[in-house]
């Protein structure tokens, strides 16, 4: 009798363990990437002309995330030095953009302190959004 108490006991206890350690694993399991979670911006144009104003003051990332339609959010990270022009940062945003967008669905362009970009082939409408810039630079989203 005694064996089956300790092999119930034993048992018990590994069973006791595995559920401790499957909430666990739920419990530190990765997050949905916050873009996923995010709302998506009512704002939505068919181009979008992104004016720097200011160099940068200090290092930093330009992070913006374009909302195609009916599809995930794609979020740009441009890395910026401080003393970057407004030419310097428009010229990066606009090489970011073309690496990272499909070239059949996206054109990026820069005019001096503007960077543009449109939908291809007459392409849904999409939304633009600014989430972080480097301190001491003005950087104002215009849909077109």
């Amino acid at each position: 009798m005694n064996k089956i108490r300790l092999a119930a006991t034993v048992l018990s206890v590994f069973m006791a363990f595995g559920v401790l350690a499957v909430a666990q694993a739920q419990s530190t399991a990765p997050a949905a990437p916050a873009a996923a979670q995010a709302k998506r911006p009512g704002d939505a144009g068919n181009a979008w002309r992104i004016k720097f104003d200011r160099s940068a003051k200090a290092d930093g990332v330009l992070h913006f995330r374009l909302w195609p339609y009916n599809a995930e959010p794609i979020d740009i990270n441009i890395p910026v030095k401080q003393g970057q022009t407004e030419n310097a940062m428009a010229r990066m945003t606009s090489d970011a953009f073309q690496a990272a967008l499909d070239n059949n669905d996206f054109a990026s362009d820069v005019k001096k302190d503007f960077a543009f970009v449109r939908a291809k082939h007459g392409n849904r409408r999409f939304a633009l959004e600014l989430l972080e810039h480097p301190a001491g630079t003005d950087i104002d989203l215009y849909r077109e």
